[in-house]
């Protein structure tokens, strides 16, 4: 077959060469888009993925150059770093091995000091917390609550409970009988940050635990969390006071005022005033009936738009 005529047809001469398979096209196969002329649609959707795919493949040869090439920047340095990077995590391993060193002589020295008390038969005062000679009695360590009081209505979140204790003792926060918190006393002050509180009454618990592991006072904690940035909601009320004989008539008001009328005038016939929720596009479409309304001293409410 001649170059001169169409592939698909015969009788009809060639315009132009489809830019995807070059076969000759006539003016009743030829379709244009993308800039070129194509034979069908498929030529042109393969045209179309030939065209990505060659973009991926420049896209990816340009990242692989850019990573050699920054590799042979970066190689001669890799001693350097691999040493900067063992260096720190040797930094972290001894860091922690000098902090579990200090909690456990901390945790020795109040072994120690309680040792000491029960052998030379001291106690802990429940006014001072310090160790007094003489015969031990039943009192209680010195532990107390300072905030928040029971029962308080907070409106911040996270809380902070703060209270006084004896500094031998570990004071522990729980809530339902899970652990939330420890600390140790300083300067006979214990401090709990970051209590999240849930909305409406919070209960928990506050254990001052001694060194040789026995619970001597248990303290419960109960205050209430309004947030603030709900205050501003309306109260819904489903159903008014039994005692009281009365009956809300409420009417909404959408897209007609067809009605509003007779009800209105039924409402004005027995002295009964009502509640209208309406809506914002029937205040601009009614505005007449609206003040009719107001004027008639019905509760006027919103409806939405």
């Amino acid at each position: 077959m001649s170059a001169n005529y169409c592939a698909r047809h015969a009788n009809e001469l060639a315009y132009k060469k489809c830019f995807y398979c070059h076969r000759p096209i006539c003016k009743h196969c030829l379709l244009r888009a993308s800039h070129h002329f194509f034979c069908s649609r498929k030529c042109h959707q393969l045209y179309l993925l030939r065209k990505r795919l060659r973009r991926v493949h420049r896209q990816t040869a340009v990242f692989r150059k850019w990573v050699r090439m920054h590799l042979r920047r970066v190689a001669p340095h890799y001693p350097l770093m691999l040493g900067i990077l063992n260096f720190i995590l040797i930094f972290l391993f001894f860091t922690g091995l000098h902090k579990l060193s200090r909690l456990e002589g901390m945790m020795n020295r109040h072994l120690e000091s309680a040792r000491a008390a029960k052998v030379s038969g001291a106690n802990p005062s429940a006014e001072t917390g310090k160790v007094t000679s003489g015969k031990a009695d039943n009192r209680a360590p010195f532990f107390n609550i300072v905030s928040p009081p029971v029962g308080a209505v907070v409106s911040k979140n996270p809380v902070t409970i703060v209270g006084q204790a004896s500094e031998n003792y570990v004071i522990v926060l729980s809530q339902a009988h899970r652990p939330v918190q420890a600390v140790i006393p300083k300067n006979q002050v214990f401090r709990f940050n970051n209590v999240e509180a849930n909305p409406g009454k919070n209960e928990f618990e506050v254990r001052a635990i001694d060194p040789e592991g026995n619970v001597n006072v248990i303290e419960k904690v109960s205050f209430i969390y309004k947030n603030p940035e709900l205050a501003f909601l309306a109260r819904d009320f489903n159903r008014g006071a039994h005692e009281l004989k009365y009956v809300a008539l409420t009417f909404d008001g959408g897209g007609m005022d067809n009605a509003a009328g007779q009800i209105l005038a039924v409402l004005d016939r027995y002295h009964i005033q009502a509640t209208m929720f309406l809506t914002g596009q029937f205040i601009r479409h009614f505005p007449e009936m609206t003040r009719r309304i107001v004027a008639a001293g019905h509760e006027v409410g919103n409806h939405t738009w």
